[in-house]
């Protein structure tokens, strides 16, 4: 998966900004699934 758009695009960056766009979907997911069972 090379994108050679940019010269400065760095593929660390990506998986970075990747994880963390996961890690906040899930963080999400997690607190409606906590209050739906509180509920």
């Amino acid at each position: 998966m090379h994108i050679d758009k940019k010269g400065d695009f760095s593929p660390l960056e990506a998986i970075l900004k990747y994880e963390k766009g996961q890690y906040l979907a899930y963080a999400i997911m997690t607190i409606v699934f906590t209050l739906s069972l509180v509920r």
